[in-house]
């Protein structure tokens, strides 16, 4: 039961960091300058989807702040337990 209780919380956190970051980054796109993509590579995006509206447009955008937003998530979370883990270690022996 408690390893279905982590990895419940596991994936919660996962969905809250990856919407919390994504949301955050659709509203303020000028302070996550590292995370933008260039223009060809957005160019490239739109016509691979074949994009033909702004609607469009706005999933491509959504899509990519999703999975930018998850690989950020899971890029800190995995820092953060492997940095726990260490501590855990040191304090045990």
């Amino acid at each position: 039961m408690k390893t279905l209780v982590r990895i419940g919380v596991f994936c919660l956190w996962m969905v809250a960091a990856t919407g919390a970051l994504a949301a955050w980054w659709l509203r303020n796109p000028d302070q996550l300058r590292f995370i933008n993509l260039p223009e060809p590579a957005w160019q490239y995006l739109l016509d691979l989807f074949r994009v033909s509206c702004c609607e469009r447009a706005a999933d491509v955008e959504l899509g990519v702040a999703l999975f930018l937003s998850f690989l950020a998530a899971a890029f800190v979370t995995f820092v953060g337990w492997q940095l726990f883990r260490r501590v855990r270690r040191r304090r045990m022996g």
